[in-house]
Order: C-alpha cells, then sequence, then structure tokens
C-alpha cells in the first residue's frame, strides 16, 4: 500500500507523529512522500483568547504525555522526499492520501490516489471540523455526553466522503487540554486500523462494506472549520465558565463527600427492580465498589474494591451477606502496593480463581484462592506490559473469552475501547488478539460491568456507560455473534439510577446463585 502524507509543516503534533510510526512499523503500507501545504495558518492562529484559554488550562492539568508537542517528522523519515503539494505532478502515483491537514485539498490531488483521500473529522454530524485543536471542542463547552471523532474517505473531489471508522469518547468534566489529549492519543490509531482492515479484507470488499454501510457523508465545502470557529466573544464567555464552574466545583468538594456504596436482592434470576434494592452503606471513611458474588456452601460472598478515602488506594475485601440481609464486618484479602478493584471471579477444575483490576502495574493478574474466602496466591500473570481494566471472561463454544478495556496509546482514555482476546485455558499467558480489535470503540458502551450471563437464551454482557461522567449508568448487550473472526453484539437497554434522588451514578451488575447486586454512588 503505497501513501502519501499531506501535512501544513514538518513540525506536527506528537498524535500524528504517533500515527506514522504506526504506519512505518507495518509491514502492508509504505510512506512513499510527504507534501507540504505551505503558507498554511491553522484557522485559529489568531483567537489569541482560546489559545490563552489552552495554555492556562494545559499548565493547570498538565496532560502526559502531551498529544500537542510538537515533534519533528524528518526524525522518523530523514531519506523521505518533501514536496510542495503544488509542485506534485502526473509521474506521482499512490494508493491513499492521508490529509493531515485542517485545509481543503486541492482537486488536481484526488486523481493521485487510487483508494482516495483520507482525512479527520472531530465533531458531531453537523458541527464537523477538521480542526486539531477544535477536537473535543464543542463536546466540552456544550457540556455533551460524547465527543465524536472520525475517518473519512473521499474517492473523487466532485462527491462527498464516506465514513470509514468513528469512536465516541467522553468529554472531560474539567479540563479542556485532558479531554483532547485523551482524544488525540485515541484517534492517532484509526488510520492503523483501517489500512490494516483493507490489507485483511482486500480492496473490493473494503470498498463495498464502507459504502453500505454508509448513512453519514462528510463535504468540505459545507462542513469544514471556518463555520464552526467560536469567535472572540464566545471564546472569551468559554473561559469565563470554564474557570467559574471549576471554582464551584472545588467548593462542592468540599462541601460534599462522593461515596460509592453496594445495592442488592435476593432472587432466583438477574432483578432489574432496582427500588427494591437494599442499600449497604460503608464507613464514611471510605467506598464500597465494583462487588462480584460467590456463593459457598449456601452462604453468599461479596468480593469487592475497598477504598479508603486517606489513601486513595483501593484494595480487594470480602463481605458476606446474611440469610436475615445483614452482613458481616469486611475482611482484607488482597493488598498490593498499587491499586486494586473489579476482582473478577471464575471457577476452573474445580478451584476458584480471581483477577482483580491492576492496570497501574500494567499487567493482568491471576490469583488462586487457596482457603476460602480470605488467602489468595499469585498464580501468574495472563498478559504484561499492558493498560487493561475491568478484565472480564467467558467459556463459550470451547474457548475461553477475555474482554478487557484496553489503553492502545499511553494518554488516552481507559473507558473507550474494548479488547477481545482467546484462548484454549483460562491458565496460559498465550491469549490471542481478536482480528476486529478493539471490538468497540465507544465511551457508552465498551467497558465491562460484570459477568457475562445468559438469560432467556441469549448471551448478555453488562458495560459501563462512561459518557458524561464516569458512573453514568450500565448496559445490557446481547451478544450475537462470537467467533475467531467475527464479534458483534447489540445494544438492548441503558439502566441510569433514576429510581432513586439520592443515588446519583452506578456501574456495575452480578447475579449469582440467587442474589443480585449492583454499586452506586451517593452523594452526601
Amino acid at each position: 500500500m503505497k501513501i502519501i502524507i499531506a501535512l501544513d509543516s514538518i513540525e506536527i503534533p506528537a498524535w500524528k507523529f504517533n500515527l506514522l510510526k504506526k504506519i512505518k512499523s507495518s509491514s502492508s503500507s509504505e510512506i512513499i512522500l510527504f507534501c507540504l501545504l505551505k503558507d498554511s495558518k491553522s484557522s485559529f492562529s489568531n483567537y489569541s483568547i482560546y489559545q490563552l484559554h489552552r495554555k492556562l488550562d494545559a499548565k493547570l492539568f498538565k496532560p502526559s504525555p502531551n498529544a500537542f508537542s510538537k515533534k519533528n517528522v524528518k526524525s522518523l523519515f530523514p531519506k523521505k522526499k518533501y514536496f510542495d503539494i503544488k509542485s506534485i505532478d502526473d509521474s506521482i502515483k499512490a494508493d491513499v492520501i492521508i490529509w493531515l491537514n485542517e485545509h481543503t485539498p486541492p482537486s488536481h490531488l484526488y486523481p493521485k490516489a487510487r483508494l482516495g483521500i483520507w482525512f479527520y473529522t472531530y465533531g458531531a454530524q453537523y458541527i464537523k471540523t477538521t480542526c486539531d485543536e477544535l477536537i473535543g471542542h464543542s463536546a466540552f463547552f456544550q457540556k455533551k455526553e460524547t465527543a465524536t471523532n472520525a475517518l473519512y474517505i473521499k474517492l473523487y473531489s466532485d462527491k462527498p466522503a464516506i465514513l470509514a471508522y468513528q469512536s465516541w469518547s467522553m468529554p472531560h468534566a474539567y479540563s479542556l487540554t485532558l479531554s483532547q489529549n485523551e482524544q488525540a492519543w485515541k484517534i492517532s490509531s484509526f488510520v492503523p486500523r483501517v489500512l490494516e482492515e483493507l490489507t485483511q479484507i482486500g480492496e473490493e470488499s473494503f470498498l463495498k462494506k464502507i459504502s453500505s454501510q454508509n448513512n453519514l457523508s462528510f463535504d468540505f465545502t459545507k462542513n469544514n472549520t471556518p463555520s464552526y470557529t467560536p469567535n472572540f466573544f464566545q471564546s472569551l464567555v468559554n473561559l469565563v465558565l470554564h474557570f467559574s464552574f471549576l471554582i464551584k466545583r472545588k467548593i462542592d468538594n468540599l462541601r460534599f463527600t462522593r461515596q460509592w456504596i453496594l445495592l442488592f436482592r435476593l432472587g432466583k434470576s438477574p432483578s432489574r427492580e432496582f427500588s427494591e434494592f437494599k442499600k449497604l452503606l460503608p464507613p464514611k471513611d471510605k467506598f464500597w465498589a465494583d462487588p462480584f458474588l460467590w456463593n459457598h456452601k449456601g452462604h453468599h460472598f461479596v468480593f469487592l474494591e475497598e477504598l479508603p478515602f486517606s489513601t486513595e488506594k483501593g484494595y480487594i475485601s470480602v463481605l458476606e451477606i446474611l440469610k436475615n440481609g445483614e452482613i458481616t464486618k469486611p475482611q482484607k484479602v488482597l493488598e498490593l502496593p498499587y491499586h486494586l478493584s473489579y476482582p473478577f471471579l471464575f471457577e476452573f477444575e474445580k478451584k476458584l480463581y480471581m483477577i482483580p483490576e491492576s492496570f497501574s502495574a500494567r499487567n493482568i493478574q491471576l490469583y488462586e484462592c487457596t482457603n476460602f474466602p480470605l488467602q489468595w496466591q499469585h498464580k501468574m500473570d495472563l498478559m504484561t506490559n499492558v493498560v487493561a481494566a475491568d478484565t472480564t471472561l467467558l467459556f463459550h463454544k470451547n474457548k475461553w473469552w477475555m474482554f478487557t478495556n484496553v489503553i492502545e496509546n499511553e494518554g488516552g482514555s481507559l473507558d473507550d475501547e474494548l479488547y477481545l482476546f482467546y484462548a484454549d485455558s483460562p491458565l496460559t499467558s498465550k491469549w490471542t488478539a481478536h482480528p476486529k480489535n478493539p471490538i468497540i470503540s465507544d465511551v457508552r458502551r465498551a467497558r465491562p460491568a460484570g459477568n457475562i450471563f445468559f438469560k432467556n437464551g441469549k448471551l448478555i454482557r453488562p458495560s459501563q456507560d462512561c459518557s458524561k461522567v464516569y458512573g453514568l449508568g450500565f448496559n445490557f448487550n446481547e451478544i450475537e455473534i462470537i467467533s475467531e473472526t467475527e464479534y458483534q453484539e447489540k445494544h438492548l437497554t441503558n439502566i441510569r439510577p433514576d429510581w432513586d434522588k439520592n443515588l446519583y451514578r452506578v456501574h456495575s451488575f452480578n447475579h449469582h446463585n440467587g442474589l443480585t447486586i449492583i454499586d452506586g454512588m451517593i452523594r452526601g
């Protein structure tokens, strides 16, 4: 696959540099030259208030690694040719032109790329822009639940571009630059992913696929940057409102305590009568979250994340729910130098195992229970050198399937992208990555929220809804197809804590042997 890269400068943001590194490392793609649009200026170059806003925000919240720090592309490709875009003649041909430039491509470039000009857009359907500095802008200031980013392919100069890849992210609650940083690192993978898919399925199947699934198009002349650039007054208002919000948030944090609690109900089948759930309140100095259930000799045990506010570092504890609905005092079962949560439990060959979330250790750990319920021994690492969250296993069709949220690029969000792996045994470090990874790139329903279970013959995957805020709600999704080559699920319903005015977040759901349990957040 021969590729031309269109830039406005050899000094490019780090997220674009990362994109080019991925293409360079590919065995199926080759960058043949770079073209530069000389004397091009960003549509935002004269908006001093907005630039000041971003600088103040970055100084306050320090995004790391910074997706917008400048890198010289010649350090990555010192021997490549760099042309003025106007000087590219008819002898230069490529398969694809990657347009990493906010300006409209000149019409004379289209015949040079058999498979079109590929470009990013940032924003929802009617407020798209190709300006890098506007990544996540409208979603952040308008307090949208999600920020939408996409990759488009424009095959002909006189026809609208068609959608090739789309993803949804959560705008950061209080920082513009953190929000933009997380999204930029994620979108740096879009082009390499689509190039890989093109190579795998072939040109004919690829073009047929993106054409048949498309109901969204993009026209540079109607949707591009100038119409959607906030003016001086709007930028000033955004600056004042944002920092006013930060002050109010600081005051609220001093006045109120936010605490995760547990809620449960006894019953043979998974219950959704959440208004009838009984609350389990932790002591005031900590919270309880991520509950997983195990029934041992007729007794209900809850393994959970327990986090003292004084340390802000979680560990795994266990408590028992008695037949009268009362609980025993939690006992600590696993504590490490780093944060632990989401103690996923499963049985294999008559032994009980736990996979606690340990993303800060950059691995996925497996523990074996040696004396129920208090003693656990490290068995092995299922994966290393990975930032993964809420790992959930499923045994189905004689395979073990691992669902886990992964950050592909450091600096990205842990809430956005669900990856799938498979193996013949859960006690192995040799997991095969699914070719469709990430199988979901959508903050509204990617991250696991508990055990996958059967209901009325359907395979149901609970997932978190992390749009707008972490813990906004959870979903039930039906897994329709799962194989070594395909994955498809259908969203069934979304649950938000509207049954209790004192409960304003929920993010997990589990059922086991006659007990259903969730967690939720209260403010006191």
